[in-house]
């Protein structure tokens, strides 16, 4: 319960930091399940950091040094591995999705190649209770949903979670080809 009802630390952002953030969360595999509304509290909780040139924002090895998400909103950084460089990031790029979501070494080390790097940051904590409180809100919904579905009704408390578990939200346009009489299934939909 204390996880559905989890509100993140809002950090004040203008409108177009808040869209640069909402565009490239969209595009990034950590958010490829949320709406908009649930992608703005990870956007609400991003605080903003300023990192130096020369300065190592993550170094390769280290565990636990903050696994933070980074969102590179201005400047550049090098992306370095066994001290060879293998990748260069500019505003617009992100960096960390691993370590955000498993414990383990930072696999390269990033470094400020610009005078300053002004990074927007998410923390492992926030994101895994704003994702799981999402996760929660989203099977309660869906499961009281499912549940006053006639067919569906037969369904045991758990088979319904896992279906719950399973649902994903798609919207579609007057005209758009759902299903075509003839071609194999390959999805069940729900309209509501």
């Amino acid at each position: 319960e204390e996880l559905a009802d989890f509100r993140p630390p809002v950090v004040p952002k203008s409108a177009a930091e808040r869209a640069a953030l909402a565009e490239a969360l969209q595009d990034s595999p950590l958010f490829a399940h949320v709406d908009d509304r649930e992608l703005q509290l990870a956007i609400d909780s991003m605080a903003k950091a300023e990192f130096p040139k020369g300065r190592h924002i993550i170094t390769q090895g280290e565990q636990f040094q903050d696994s933070n998400f980074y969102f590179i909103a201005e400047g550049a950084c090098t992306v370095l591995v066994d001290g060879r460089e293998i990748a260069m990031l500019k505003a617009k790029e992100c960096f960390g999705e691993l370590e955000l979501l498993y414990s383990q070494p930072r696999q390269a080390t990033v470094r400020a190649v610009s005078e300053v790097v002004v990074c927007w940051l998410l923390d492992r904590d926030t994101y895994r209770k704003v994702m799981q409180g999402i996760s929660m809100r989203k099977r309660k919904m869906y499961g009281q949903f499912l549940s006053n579905i006639g067919f569906l009704q037969s369904l045991t408390s758990a088979e319904r979670v896992q279906l719950a578990d399973a649902l994903r939200p798609a919207n579609f346009a007057a005209g758009d080809l759902l299903i075509q009489y003839g071609e194999e299934g390959q999805w069940f939909y729900i309209i509501v």
